[in-house]
């Protein structure tokens, strides 16, 4: 038994041996690179986890500040703001058609009506009753008429 222990004793120096012929600074190249490729790795990807998550972080403070009820309100505000004051230029323009229409209509009842007939030497006469006259031979003796003219209304009875 002691042989054995001796033989085996001896296998492993001898397996010791040869490894020690390598250097130890070789035989830790390899693990160390991955290390240090493990660690770069993880450094990068900790760095771009980090920045991602900056960036989502300043999409939804942004996002918060638009969102905001005082923000919210003053966009309305300004909204509403713009839509009052297409409303009143809106409201100016229809009043100022709306008024060059009524003195056109002014114009043209003024043109057409009784007063500017009687400006051109015109009347009108009318029965008791207050009809129009439209023709002498509807006038009978002893009938009441009243002519408007410019400057008043004569009255007179049919001879």
């Amino acid at each position: 038994r002691t042989l054995d222990v001796l033989e085996r004793r001896e296998e492993a120096l001898r397996y010791l041996k040869r490894a020690v012929t390598v250097s130890p600074e070789s035989v830790l190249r390899e693990p160390i690179t991955r290390l240090d490729e493990a660690t770069n790795g993880l450094e990068q990807a900790t760095e771009d986890a980090l920045q991602e998550r900056l960036g989502k972080m300043r999409e939804l403070s942004l996002r918060w500040r638009a969102n905001r009820p005082g923000t919210v309100m003053d966009r309305q505000q300004e909204r509403l703001e713009r839509a009052r004051v297409r409303q009143e230029k809106a409201l100016t323009s229809a009043l100022l058609a709306r008024e060059n229409s009524l003195e056109r209509l002014s114009s043209l009842v003024k043109a057409l009506g009784p007063e500017s007939a009687f400006e051109r030497g015109f009347s009108i006469t009318m029965n008791e009753d207050g009809k129009v006259l439209k023709d002498a031979s509807l006038a009978e003796k002893g009938m009441r008429l009243e002519t408007a003219m410019k400057g008043g209304v004569v009255s007179s009875t049919v001879d």
